[in-house]
């Protein structure tokens, strides 16, 4: 069973031959135990493709004692070696022993006997019956609370709506509303697992068919517009997404008016085109539209309009405007609060933002707070290797460092380092940049061999994964390196280290710069 988890199916199959043989020689032949065992070797046999050899051992385990799991197992591997009449026997028996035992309640094993039941009236050209089966399947699978996360479900969802597909598509053919349905919903699925090829595929195709049956103005179209254009955001075509969205857009005010949440929602997806495009501007107008109409709606204190507000808290910090980024991040802030308490990580996450921008303002205090608010939170969620803790302790590291609190703040800047380090590995520009602000604290503190021992480690990291052309970074600390061997009357050293600054400065600016001139 171990080797089994582990995926080692050779190995399990060993031991699990071995177990049968103990345990006939033990109980005899007819011990539900054996059938037990014989079963779970005939998972394995499945699991290394060899269905004739877990059809001899499900067949042995069903002989032993007829219970709806081995019959279910035997009747699908019956499904898999097209022996369908054998197998509707078996899978037929399986579905009314599991109805009795556990109802309508949603049954992954239930589910996965009508998808085969669902395959066996589809080779028999019964599509009506097919249809009903995988239906069901859909049904019960849709009401799991975790439809389709593994590869495995995800695999047998798709199974499902491939077979409803194929039925529908029989029955009634491809231009067919249901057939359209099935469609959309497959490219949610795709969408949802992040297959987003797939996604576009389907809902272009689902397009077609609500063109052709309701025209270009109808609400199954914007639908699908909006999902088409969400699929191509994240696919990397923010152009295109944003063609769909307009439409989606135009139709979705003519039949549901201004102020509908369906509007919200689709100003919302323009405005992340536009940020995806770099289009800041344009992504705050329609950032701004959509808090306009969830306003009206619902009175802009739901979850979707904190999320909007830490959207736009984040433009405005990268525009450098701190006032409008501090209201925006604040109101975040309260919402989220508000909704899912102080301990949630999207609260923290919109108070280490907030704090961010106490720091670029040179509020320390205040970033402090935050900051600290922030990681309380996140180091009770997130594993103790996440690099969202890392990127906290680095910027708690500088705030302490502002605060001249210099064995906070290398306290803070080694926990980053060693997070970077083990997340990236140590070739990695966030441990680099978290080595040179440990260099500069100690270099504050005058601690300058150890200073030097932070910048000189920076820079070796920086040599490994800078391009031909040289970091600024690179020089930067090359020319920090440069002051602190000129405090410590090392000239010769010091003299090297500002001249490859210069060099590196001069091949990113030119020789006509500020910098270049500081240097020299």
């Amino acid at each position: 069973i171990t080797y089994f988890g582990m995926k080692e199916y050779d190995r399990a199959q060993i031991y699990h031959a071995e177990a049968l043989e103990s345990l006939r020689q033990e109980l005899g032949d007819d011990h539900v135990d054996v059938a037990f065992c014989w079963h779970s070797l005939g998972v394995v046999h499945q699991e290394l493709c060899d269905q004739v050899e877990a059809f001899k051992c499900f067949q042995n385990a069903v002989s032993i004692e007829r219970t709806e799991l081995y019959l279910q197992s035997l009747g699908m591997c019956l499904v898999q070696m097209d022996e369908n009449e054998n197998a509707y026997v078996c899978l037929d028996e399986a579905l009314r022993m599991k109805t009795l035992d556990c109802g309508n309640d949603a049954d992954d094993d239930l589910a996965e006997i009508q998808r085969n039941l669902g395959i066996i009236w589809m080779r028999k050209k019964r599509f009506d019956e097919s249809l009903r089966c995988f239906e069901e399947a859909l049904k019960i699978k849709m009401q799991m609370p975790l439809c389709g996360e593994s590869e495995k479900d995800h695999r047998n969802l798709m199974n499902c709506l491939d077979g409803a597909l194929e039925a529908v598509s029989e029955i009634f053919g491809t231009q067919h509303m249901k057939y359209a349905r099935l469609l959309h919903q497959k490219g949610n699925f795709h969408g949802a697992k992040k297959e987003h090829s797939h996604a576009i595929e389907a809902y272009v195709e689902t397009l077609k068919i609500y063109k052709s049956q309701h025209g270009d103005s109808h609400l199954s179209v914007a639908n699908t517009l909006f999902n088409l254009g969400v699929s191509l955001n994240a696919k990397g075509s923010p152009d295109k997404a944003i063609r769909c969205f307009i439409k989606a857009l135009r139709i979705t005010k003519a039949r549901l008016g201004e102020d509908h949440l369906d509007v919200a929602d689709t100003y919302e997806q323009v405005a992340e085109s536009n940020k995806l495009l770099l289009s800041y501007n344009d992504a705050k107008i329609y950032y701004e539209k959509a808090l306009h109409v969830r306003k009206q709606a619902t009175g802009a204190s739901d979850l979707k309009s904190a999320a909007i507000m830490h959207e736009l808290g984040k433009i405005h910090s990268q525009e450098g405007l701190w006032e409008n980024a501090e209201r925006a991040f604040k109101e975040s802030v309260r919402i989220r609060t508000m909704q899912l308490g102080q301990d949630d990580h999207l609260v923290a996450e919109s108070m280490y933002n907030l704090g961010l921008v106490y720091k670029s303002r040179g509020d320390s205090a205040k970033a402090l707070k935050y900051l600290e608010g922030s990681l309380r939170t996140i180091k009770s969620k997130l594993a103790s290797a996440d690099p969202q803790l890392a990127d906290n302790f680095h910027s708690l590291g500088g705030v302490h460092s502002s605060l001249g609190n210099i064995d906070k703040s290398v306290f803070c800047y080694d926990k980053a380092v060693q997070i970077y380090t083990e997340v990236y590995g140590k070739q990695n520009d966030n441990v680099a940049l978290s080595l040179a602000g440990k260099g500069e604290i100690l270099c504050s503190g005058e601690q300058f061999r150890e200073a030097l021992s932070c910048f000189s480690e920076c820079l070796d990291i920086r040599k490994s994964i800078d391009g031909p052309i040289p970091a600024k970074e690179s020089g930067d600390v090359l020319s920090q390196m440069g002051e602190i061997y000129s405090k410590l009357g090392d000239g010769t050293n010091a003299s090297l280290s500002f001249a490859s600054a210069l060099t590196t400065y001069r091949q990113i600016f030119g020789t006509k710069h500020q910098t270049v001139a500081d240097v020299l």
